[in-house]
């Protein structure tokens, strides 16, 4: 559990982090990153209340229309737990691809409702944050798995 907890508290670090310009606009969504990870290794504990908090913080985090975030991770953890068990079969890599039409998903979603209410539609480079979120998905296993305990002699 205290691992979870590190963990989005490190994702959430991450989005708080001062991105400005082209890096702000590629940015992958950490949080994301993150509660997907756990939702697919750890979903009683990290489930659909997880997702809907983590996505009101990240709308806070990121100065967006309150709940926009919120909904789309509640999508894309809707789809999470539908094909859940055959991620699981996959390594890293082909996870990463089974990953990447949801975080293609939550701009869609995200980009849809901006556009609804504030008419206007974000730059094309904005969307390779889902490619680079899912170039991130390739070393999340090996980050978070990392051992936390110092071995003394």
């Amino acid at each position: 559990m205290s691992r979870i907890i590190l963990t989005l508290m490190v994702a959430v670090i991450l989005t708080l982090l001062p991105w400005s310009g082209y890096a702000l606009l590629i940015e992958p969504n950490w949080i994301l990153i993150v509660l997907l990870y756990w939702g697919i290794h750890e979903p009683r504990v990290v489930n659909g209340s997880a997702f809907f908090i983590f996505g009101l913080l990240s709308d806070v985090a990121q100065s967006s229309i309150l709940g926009v975030h919120a909904f789309s991770f509640s999508v894309v953890f809707w789809l999470l737990s539908a094909y859940r068990q055959r991620i699981l079969t996959f390594y890293a890599a082909n996870q990463a691809l089974h990953l990447l039409p949801a975080f293609l998903l939550n701009q869609v979603i995200i980009t849809l409702i901006i556009y609804i209410t504030a008419g206007t539609l974000p730059d094309w480079l904005w969307f390779l944050q889902s490619i680079l979120s899912a170039v991130c998905w390739l070393v999340t296993p090996y980050v978070v798995e990392i051992k936390l305990t110092s071995q003394s002699s």
